[in-house]
């Protein structure tokens, strides 16, 4: 098994800290944070090659990299198109069901 990647650096977080937030921070604050962030970007990878072995690539694009950040992070904020592209694959008695939510939220605001 290859040895644990140093993706990120004890000095760079530090510096950033510093830097950006005008604070002072302790090194077991820096290494953990650093642990695990360095843990996630594995993870993120793994994940990612899975899925790109998955539909028989042998690159990881975009589209898998953003499925794996999604499902261990967490979704970011969808742009409208996102969102009317999610909808638009409901069924039709889920989208009534979301148009009557839509309608109570604007009646209640």
């Amino acid at each position: 098994m290859p040895k644990r990647p140093d993706f990120i650096k004890d000095s760079v977080v530090k510096d950033y800290i510093k830097t950006a937030q005008k604070l002072r921070s302790t090194q077991e604050a820096v290494e953990d944070l650093d642990a695990r962030l360095n843990s996630l970007t594995v993870t993120l990878i793994k994940e990612a090659a899975t899925s790109a072995k998955g539909k028989k690539r042998k690159t990881i694009l975009l589209e898998d990299i953003r499925s794996a950040y999604e499902k261990h992070v967490g979704k970011e904020s969808l742009t409208w198109q996102e969102l009317l592209k999610q909808i638009l694959r409901l069924s039709p008695a889920d989208l009534s069901k979301t148009r009557k939510g839509i309608r109570d939220f604007i009646e209640k605001t």
